[in-house]
């Protein structure tokens, strides 16, 4: 999944925290989340990582946590959040209807 982040600065500390997170290592490589740059303008896109793979470890919400290390640790966590949320919301429609 792949949203606009207008507020997104581009530092990429989401993708640290995030790796922390799933390995205890500062390693943006297997991060949940990608910040790339926009093609079609200026600013930042975020991917969130559905599955595992080459890409990275796939987003599973920080279960646990009360709020996501991405959207703790990003400086402007507005807009990560919504679409994290977001992101989460439709994962878990993908595994009810799958678990039927």
């Amino acid at each position: 999944m792949i949203f606009e982040m207008p507020s997104c600065g581009g530092c990429k500390t989401c993708e640290i925290a995030c790796s922390f997170k799933h390995t205890g290592k500062f390693s943006p490589s297997v991060s949940s989340l990608k910040i790339l740059d926009r093609k079609d303008g200026v600013g930042f896109d975020v991917m969130i990582i559905e599955e595992d793979g080459e890409m990275g470890i796939a987003c599973n919400g920080c279960k646990g946590e009360e709020i996501p290390l991405c959207a703790e640790y990003c400086h402007l966590p507005d807009d990560l959040l919504k679409f994290l949320l977001e992101f989460i919301k439709k994962r878990e429609q993908k595994e009810k209807r799958h678990s039927k």
